[in-house]
């Protein structure tokens, strides 16, 4: 199920990178967006209101000088909505061997000024969500123009009204993206972060032994957690595997630091989980990672919380308490004996957890 807005069929740029920060848990500016289009990871669209465009299949007379306008527009026709912007090394986009949308990317991704010379006098294409082309088009008045020889001479000649082709590319303001152009992205995204956590592994798959058990269930498996060593064990009977954080995409790129699906993760182990919007989409993505890493089609999870066992060592917390209280105590030395909230339940209380948020006081 997809995670962006249910009712956007598209996003503006700013948008678009926020949502695939928010989903992919990684920084996104609006200049990652276009870099992302240059590399053909994402596609942009122009959002039209009622504009003028022709079937890219009609064929325009040769570029003339004067312009002429398109003498027949009986086929034109008015948009409305998202169209895909085709920068494809295709003839009308090719200028001196080069494609200058490309160049045209190249100087949003720079924040340059977009230069005046940068078109075809052909126009270029966009594609509906059926997949047919049109050339957008634009009104022309007719207006004396000055066209400057390259022996220092100029030439006075009056354009014609009329259509012509559209020739300068939308501002970035009216730039966006479509829904299923973001959708292929976010999942592009997921596919090659799950391939780059198995890579981790070498040769072989460390969930191996699991793929070839029939009609395996998350309810059949126990994962153990090993906090120090960013570790899972992970067993089904007598079968045992030990898996990175990061094949369950836990980890941020570093493969060290938890994200947000890492920090829930370690919250359901120690049952202090609240399930709010923000935790809910976390837990989508750890259902996605971990249906993907054990190739099982049912949920790991039922109204948020996990069908699969999962716990943390006793001993390793119990290490982790000791290191606290011996780190509290030395800090504690030569300063003044005053003891906290936290202090007198860790004494009175055998249940005493220092993780539960319900045992933390301001002063810690």
């Amino acid at each position: 199920m997809s995670e962006l807005p249910i009712l956007k069929d598209w996003f503006f740029l700013d948008d678009a990178a926020t949502q695939l920060s928010r989903i992919l848990d990684e920084e996104w500016s609006v200049r990652d967006v276009f870099q992302a289009a240059l590399g053909e990871h994402l596609f942009l669209s122009w959002y039209v209101e009622n504009k003028p465009a022709l079937p890219a299949s009609i064929k325009l007379p040769s570029p003339q000088v004067p312009e002429q306008p398109i003498s027949d527009t009986t086929q034109a026709k008015l948009l409305r909505g998202a169209h895909k912007i085709v920068l494809d090394n295709v003839e009308i986009n090719s200028f001196v061997g080069r494609n200058i949308r490309d160049d045209w990317l190249m100087k949003l991704i720079r924040g340059d000024e977009i230069e005046s010379g940068m078109f075809c006098t052909q126009g270029f294409h966009i594609m509906d969500d059926k997949g047919d082309l049109w050339r957008p088009l634009e009104y022309r008045s007719a207006d004396r123009v000055a066209l400057y020889e390259p022996d220092g001479g100029v030439v006075s000649y009056v354009t014609q009204e009329g259509y012509y082709p559209k020739v300068f590319m939308p501002d970035s303001p009216e730039l966006g993206i479509r829904r299923a152009d973001l959708e292929k992205c976010i999942e592009k995204h997921t596919s090659l972060q799950n391939a780059g956590a198995i890579e981790i592994c070498a040769d072989k798959h460390p969930l191996q032994l699991f793929h070839k058990m029939e009609k395996l269930c998350f309810n059949e498996i126990s994962i153990g957690i090993d906090p120090d060593n960013l570790i899972l064990r992970v067993s089904v009977k007598e079968v045992k595997a030990s898996v990175p954080f990061a094949l369950f995409g836990l980890t941020k790129k570093n493969g060290v630091v938890l994200n947000r699906q890492g920090n829930v993760f370690m919250d359901m182990a120690r049952n202090y989980c609240t399930l709010d919007s923000g935790v809910m989409r976390a837990i989508a993505r750890l259902s996605r990672s971990m249906r993907t890493a054990f190739r099982i089609t049912d949920a790991p999870f039922l109204k948020g919380k996990p069908v699969f066992r999962l716990s943390i060592s006793k001993e390793i917390e119990a290490k982790r308490r000791a290191l606290k209280r011996t780190t509290s105590y030395k800090d504690d030395i030569g300063q003044k004996n005053e003891r906290s909230a936290q202090d007198f339940l860790e004494d009175a209380d055998p249940e005493f957890d220092p993780y539960n948020p319900i045992y933390v006081d301001d002063d810690l």
